[in-house]
């Protein structure tokens, strides 16, 4: 559990990230107990869902986007390859797929211990998550559209 000096830095965190948040002109549902906002971008093609968090007991702010599709069994194999040379390439942040579902979503996270974070550097995380997952998620479905084998896939994301 999180101590008052903890939870002060995780309130300042959460200001700041809805700040830029505000500054740009998103709208946003925000949730001040749980320091979490959610709202959803529009790429070129796949809309994104985000959730931005700031975590007291970690001390990290985390900026998630779940894929709006899941993978079927038939094409789990091919996802794990576009999954697997996908994060090869990614700077910052990566995906994780759940086998087990078929699940897809990017993840990026940042610690704030003794620091305070800025509104560039959440802008930074909104900015590089948006533009990996509007990347990444259309090729993600046409793998599973298309069918493609192993060998393909990792022609097709390099």
């Amino acid at each position: 559990m999180a101590d008052e000096k903890e939870l002060k830095a995780a309130r300042a965190a959460f200001r700041t990230m809805c700040e830029m948040l505000d500054d740009r002109g998103w709208h946003y549902d925000r949730n001040d107990d749980e320091f979490t906002v959610r709202f959803g971008v529009r790429g070129e093609d796949i809309p994104m869902n985000i959730t931005m968090n700031v975590s007291a007991d970690t001390h990290m702010a985390y900026l998630t986007s779940h894929l709006p599709f899941d993978v079927p069994e038939i094409s789990r194999d091919a996802i794990v390859m576009a999954v697997c040379r996908a994060n090869n390439g990614i700077v910052d942040g990566c995906f994780d797929f759940n086998y087990d579902d078929g699940h897809i979503l990017f993840r990026l996270s940042s610690c704030f211990l003794d620091s305070l974070m800025s509104k560039a550097m959440f802008e930074y995380m909104l900015l590089v998550s948006c533009n990996t997952v509007d990347a990444y998620n259309d090729k993600f479905m046409h793998v599973i559209k298309s069918g493609m084998s192993c060998d393909k896939v990792a022609e097709y994301i390099s």
